[in-house]
């Protein structure tokens, strides 16, 4: 069985949490559904969603701007994607410094924000695997989380070449072409 990803949803507003609610099952995640930002982060240290889609705009002593420090504080890979019927540029830049994923302006178009959602889970994927290729090439027994992520090397030594993984090997040209300007015009001198 496969994975369901968990969403939080946080806006004060208790029809568009509902909304959100029914639009994500449909979608086929699993949803939670919070009314307000110190509810959210209690609940988040708990039950570790894998994305937050959540309004800026709350009552309270904490606003979902702060909600976005403290979700970041406890995991700063979290996908938080803001939404907010008052779309001030001000607003929408202090979001993005927090860590916001995007955000999106009420009323919001819902294939956008699905689109949205799929990106920001497949980022969430895409930094978890490389943080376990990260973790797994400096852990000593490398070997051992190597066959875990690739779980087709049945041997249990990876001492066999063929299921050793294998080396890619560049052009100077291709590699170079892929470096940033100022990069490769900076290699091309100290290869000279």
């Amino acid at each position: 069985m496969s994975h369901k990803p968990q969403i939080m949803v946080v806006d004060d507003d208790h029809a568009i949490c509902e909304f959100l609610r029914m639009f994500l099952d449909g979608l086929g995640y699993r949803s939670i559904a919070v009314n307000n930002a110190e509810q959210a982060v209690e609940l988040y240290s708990a039950e570790r969603p894998d994305a937050v889609i959540m309004d800026v705009i709350m009552p309270g002593s904490m606003d979902g701007l702060g909600a976005l420090a403290a979700f970041k504080k406890i995991d700063r890979e979290v996908p938080v994607i803001v939404i907010s019927g008052q779309g001030r540029t001000a607003t929408v830049v202090q979001a993005m410094k927090l860590g916001a994923f995007d955000f999106i302006g009420k009323p919001f178009d819902e294939a956008d924000l699905e689109a949205l959602l799929a990106d920001a889970l497949r980022q969430r994927r895409f930094n978890r695997d490389v943080s376990l290729v990260r973790n797994g090439l400096q852990h000593p027994n490398s070997h051992a989380i190597a066959r875990r992520c690739r779980p087709s090397c049945s041997n249990r030594s990876c001492s066999d070449s063929s299921a050793a993984p294998s080396r890619v090997r560049f052009s100077r040209s291709r590699a170079s072409s892929s470096l940033p300007t100022r990069a490769r015009s900076s290699s091309m001198k100290s290869a000279t």
